[in-house]
Formats: C-alpha cells, sequence, structure tokens
C-alpha cells in the first residue's frame, strides 16, 4: 500500500487497543512506529493483540488495499526501566536473573531494577516511613534508589575507594556511570563477553554491601566505614565463585549387605548341641531349670 497512515491514525484512536507506557514520558503512551510502508503496532494483552486483527482486517476490507501480515510477529511486553528504553530494559531483566548471581544478589538486583528497593524515599510514600531522608549523618537529600547506590557522598566514597586490584573486573572509574552501576548497562563502558558475568557479580556485590551498611546504621545505629563495606563486597564474591566453582558431590550410600551362607546346614537330630560359650540359651536354661537335686 502506498501509506499506512490511515490505518495508523485508526489504530491510535482505537480506545480498546492499549498502547504501550514510553517511559520518563509521563505517561504518553506509543502504539505504532511508521517507516516508510512498515508499521509496527506497539500492545499489550491479548486483547488488544485481537482487536488490532480486527481493525487491521477492516481497514483491508474498506480501503481495499493489500496488508502483508507474513512479518506479524507476537512479542512478550518488557517491563519498562525508568530513564532506559525498551532494547535496554530487555537487556536489564535478562542480567537481573542470570544465574551467576545469589539468590539474594538477584532479589536486589530486581528491586533495583523495579525502583522498589525499601529505602526511605519508597517506604515514605506508602505511608511507611516518617520521613523520605537519607539516614546518614548530615546528608539531607531525599533518599531513592540512585541516591543511595550512587549519589550519596557515603557511596561516592565507596565507589571512588573501590579500585582494580581488589575487584579486578570493575569499570574503571571514569567509565563508571549510574546505569551500569544500577542496572549494568551503559554505552562507554562495554566488558568482554567472557568477562561480564563477572563485572556484573561485582556491582552486584558492592550494590548488597552498600545496602547492608545502610541497613545497619537504621537498624543498630553502626556506622560502617567504607573498606569494610568493600571486604563484605570481596567475601561474598569469594564465597560465590567458590560455590559455582565446588564440584558437583553425590551423597554416599550405604548398602546393606547379608552374609552369604556357603556350607551345607547341618541337620537336626534332636535338640541341637552346638551352642556358642556362654549363649542365653545355655545360661538360660541352668537359670530356669536350676541345679540338679543331690
Amino acid at each position: 500500500m502506498d501509506s499506512v497512515e490511515p490505518l495508523a491514525q485508526i489504530l491510535r484512536r482505537d480506545k480498546g487497543i492499549k498502547g504501550l507506557e514510553i517511559p520518563g514520558s509521563g505517561g504518553q503512551v506509543a502504539k505504532c512506529v511508521l517507516y516508510m510502508d512498515d508499521i509496527n503496532i506497539l500492545c499489550i494483552g491479548l486483547s488488544s493483540v485481537k482487536r488490532t486483527f480486527e481493525a487491521t482486517d477492516w481497514f483491508g476490507k474498506a480501503s481495499a488495499s493489500k496488508l502483508n501480515k507474513n512479518k506479524t510477529q507476537e512479542r512478550e511486553a518488557v517491563t519498562p526501566v525508568r530513564g532506559l528504553s525498551i532494547g535496554e530494559a530487555t537487556d536489564v531483566w535478562r542480567l537481573v536473573s542470570r544465574p551467576i548471581l545469589s539468590h539474594k544478589l538477584r532479589d536486589v538486583s530486581w528491586m533495583v531494577a523495579h525502583g522498589i528497593l525499601p529505602v526511605r524515599s519508597v517506604m515514605h510514600s506508602r505511608g511507611m516511613s516518617a520521613t523520605a531522608m537519607c539516614p546518614r549523618p548530615g546528608c539531607g537529600a531525599p533518599e531513592s534508589v540512585r541516591h543511595l547506590l550512587w549519589e550519596c557522598s557515603a557511596a561516592v566514597d565507596l565507589w571512588a575507594m573501590a579500585g582494580s586490584s581488589q575487584f579486578p573486573y570493575l569499570p574503571a572509574r571514569e567509565v563508571l556511570t549510574a546505569q551500569l552501576v544500577l542496572y549494568g548497562v551503559s554505552q562507554g563502558a562495554k566488558a568482554q563477553r567472557k568477562d561480564f558475568g563477572k563485572q556484573w557479580l561485582t556491582l552486584a556485590a558492592i550494590k548488597d554491601a552498600i545496602w547492608t551498611s545502610r541497613n545497619l546504621l537504621v537498624s543498630k545505629h553502626m556506622q560502617i566505614p567504607p573498606v569494610t563495606a568493600l571486604r563484605m563486597a570481596a567475601a561474598t564474591i569469594k564465597e560465590i565463585c567458590a560455590a559455582s566453582s565446588k564440584p558437583w558431590e553425590q551423597p554416599q550410600r550405604r548398602i546393606a549387605s547379608v552374609p552369604i551362607r556357603t556350607e551345607e546346614p547341618v541337620p537336626h537330630t534332636g535338640r541341637s548341641k552346638q551352642q556358642r560359650p556362654g549363649s542365653p540359651g545355655e545360661a538360660g536354661g541352668k537359670e530356669q531349670g536350676g541345679e540338679d537335686p543331690p
């Protein structure tokens, strides 16, 4: 067909088609992406997909246009990550579930990507904290996820202290960005494919150490210096690497054995006189029968 703009207008105005919310746009929704005579339809839910096919079929019949649906694909909706494109968000969710991370690090990475790590600003917005301010003495800024892991002076000092000697897979300070720290994606720090898993493990372990030291400050009023937090991160990495390199050990099984008699059994002729010395039969006979009368 010469132009797909009329079809795009119909799909945009159709309230039965739920489009994708554009990250960072304040709630704006996109339904169609046009390029020359191709149209990419962005929608969520089976009902929206069904409605899209119905509207497309109706438009083809009404305009006598021939539509090519051979390249039509149904894709699972990707949960957006604030400030990132859909493609970058897809990479983020793949990183969150990487097997190199422990269950605890996966949970922390998942909450960071969703922006729901229970920092004070998140808890305050849900009515579960009296204040949204950072608990660090003298900070005074709202404690968001980004502030905790990147902007707070405690986080700045920690990332500045973390060096390649202690963390060989940590990117250089000049290419370390907030997106790389929070989500593992960045255009300026491309690690080699074989080393990226260890780089992501390093970042996740340091973030977990920051989160743990913050919780100790809030719950037990313990000031954890950056050098101690980095030691915690290094210990976590060492433990995970040791567990992943440990060979799989099958539990030892005990096999019950029964002695096999190879000699022919002695035929019983009356009472058997073959009793073991001190056996219960011999001793018991004397106890029950008593001694013979004189």
